[in-house]
């Protein structure tokens, strides 16, 4: 991975005006450690082989408890990280679409001549289209639930292919909506302050389908 993703986009402005200011020098030294390990790794990193590879537990607490390092099912989460990793995986992979739609369609006009050139050009127009519209629909999600919740989500990795699973499956952005605003109104999540209400956590198809379907009864566990 580190051969296809060799660097990744850091921005200095953000990083002296973000909350990792807020922590020790030596949390953020050991944060830019994690970083790398994290990109190299393709973006899957467990708080296991986090604390495996590098015995500072109180630093990691430190970042964990300044909501620099995000922990989902035990599994590590940087967000910024997350977004760009998705972004170039996803344009590798459609430029490699498009390169093989490229080359059919060359053996085919190599084959019937010379068509008309809209008939070459149509397919990847087509191709644009679908990425414009896989891009858009999950930023209206994760929009309408920073919106709802009150939080300022920029995704994850994990909540986006929960999300894409969802879609394939037949589930509509109406049905994440009306999902998120169940889950607002449930008890346990009143109570708790929405702690426990991620993008990930409700892209879950059983959190879902629970909220989808949930009736004016609050819920007292998300077990």
């Amino acid at each position: 991975m580190s051969k296809q993703l060799p660097y990744y986009q850091f921005e200095p402005a953000e990083h002296l005006a973000g909350d990792i200011q807020m922590c020790s020098l030596a949390a953020q030294g050991l944060f830019e450690n994690i970083k790398c390990v994290y990109w190299i790794k393709g973006c899957e990193l467990t708080l296991k082989q986090l604390k495996g590879r590098f015995n500072e537990p109180e630093l990691i607490k430190e970042l964990t408890e300044n909501n620099i390092l995000k922990i989902n099912d035990q599994e590590i989460c940087i967000d910024f990280l997350d977004v760009q990793f998705n972004e170039i995986t996803k344009r590798k992979k459609l430029l490699s679409e498009a390169g093989k739609k490229g080359w059919l369609l060359k053996k085919k006009k190599q084959a019937t001549l010379k068509p008309p050139l809209n008939q070459v050009k149509a397919p990847l127009k087509q191709l644009d289209k679908i990425i414009e519209d896989n891009i858009n629909i999950y930023v209206s999600f994760l929009k309408h639930f920073n919106e709802t919740i009150g939080r300022n989500f920029r995704g994850c990795a994990k909540s986006k292919r929960n999300f894409y699973a969802r879609i394939k499956q037949g589930y509509t952005i109406k049905d994440f909506q009306k999902a998120i605003v169940s889950a607002k109104a449930d008890k346990f999540h009143v109570d708790n302050d929405y702690k426990y209400i991620t993008p990930e956590f409700i892209t879950r198809q059983d959190k879902l389908d629970r909220y989808i379907n949930q009736t004016p009864k609050r819920y007292t566990s998300i077990v």
